[in-house]
């Protein structure tokens, strides 16, 4: 995780949503889709689940599921796949 990842995790939601947008290319339907998976999964700790988040993110860059204009792309049920791969693999950046 990169330092500045630690204060980016106590923005307010919106600032933090927003960060996501710009820097990950994804929307907020997509973040709260991985919010509520991690929150569901056992992460009730705000701070903690937003520093997954950026891990998972950061995961994704390395399976490079990114047009070329930076936007996420997973396709229909990619996400929850993506998610659960990560999870299982264990994976941390």
């Amino acid at each position: 995780m990169l330092l500045q990842d630690n204060k980016i995790v106590h923005f307010p939601d919106i600032l933090f949503v927003k960060y996501c947008e710009g820097t990950y290319g994804v929307n907020r339907g997509i973040y709260n889709t991985i919010d509520e998976y991690f929150f569901q999964n056992g992460l009730d700790n705000v701070i903690q689940r937003r520093k997954m988040i950026l891990e998972f993110f950061q995961y994704l860059k390395k399976c490079n599921v990114y047009k070329t204009t930076g936007k996420l792309v997973v396709g229909n049920k990619g996400l929850t796949m993506r998610l659960r791969e990560f999870e299982s693999v264990g994976v941390r950046t």
